[in-house]
């Protein structure tokens, strides 16, 4: 799947960092709405310190996504 598939669908993402995220996937923007600085999501955690806040990940910080 490519990164757009999952907007507006509940993931969980492991960071390259290995951290765990958890939440809906709330924004999806291309490559050329961000000056090709590359494509990006956007999720809002379900827990954790950034619980309700937009967390945005570009493809290259993201080590697996799943649906859930």
């Amino acid at each position: 799947m490519e990164i757009v598939d999952y907007l507006a669908k509940r993931v969980k993402i492991v960071s390259i960092e290995n951290k765990i995220w958890i939440g809906r996937v709330s924004d999806y923007t291309t490559s050329a709405d961000n000056d090709d600085e590359g494509e990006y999501i956007c999720i809002t955690p379900e827990s954790g310190k950034l619980q309700g806040q937009p967390v945005v990940f570009y493809p290259n910080e993201i080590k697996k996504i799943e649906l859930i």
